[in-house]
């Protein structure tokens, strides 16, 4: 035959569930954020233009180029007006390594001042590693850090960007000369 409770064990219960009501809680709340600017700030058109190749076969890169671009445009609110042209960049396999190059013209406005980049550079990468473009990594393929094959293609990128962020900073030294 089962337990029953008595009136005293019950009425116990029940005070501390409604001294626990009474409790106030903690409540969370997330504080906002501000909005970011970037993506006002940059040509979104010119960024998605810009064309990658791994073993002569197309990678799509815009989306990835430009999830690296607004951190950095974050960090830096007086960059305006951020135009890609004419980028592109090739890795292909030379030796037992990736032989990556990369060129672009950036442009960009601070300091009510216009100032024309170009970028060219080549970057090796120590091993390569075949990769066949399929559906399954459509349509940002560069999104898997982990994937190893386009890492070459993700080092030469985050490399445009950080020149990018470098010539920011020139460009500060010498309007504050």
């Amino acid at each position: 035959m089962p337990h029953k409770p008595s009136k005293r064990s019950v009425l116990r219960v029940l005070a501390l569930c409604l001294s626990a009501a009474a409790c106030t809680q903690p409540s969370w709340q997330a504080s906002p954020q501000p909005v970011s600017t970037a993506l006002m700030r940059v040509d979104r058109a010119s960024v998605m233009a810009t064309a990658c190749f791994y073993d002569r076969q197309p990678v799509p890169c815009g989306d990835y180029l430009l999830q690296r671009l607004v951190p950095m445009l974050d960090n830096r609110p007086y960059i305006r007006d951020l135009v890609i042209s004419d980028a592109t960049a090739r890795c292909r396999a030379e030796g037992v390594g990736t032989l990556c190059e990369l060129s672009a013209r950036v442009r960009f406005t601070q300091g009510g001042r216009t100032w024309p980049v170009r970028v060219d550079m080549r970057y090796r990468a120590p091993e390569h590693r075949p990769f066949v473009v399929g559906a399954r990594y459509a349509p940002n393929p560069l999104a898997d850090s982990s994937f190893a094959p386009l890492a070459p293609v993700r080092d030469v990128l985050d490399r445009l960007v950080a020149s990018i962020a470098q010539e920011s900073e020139r460009a500060t030294r010498i309007t504050s000369l």
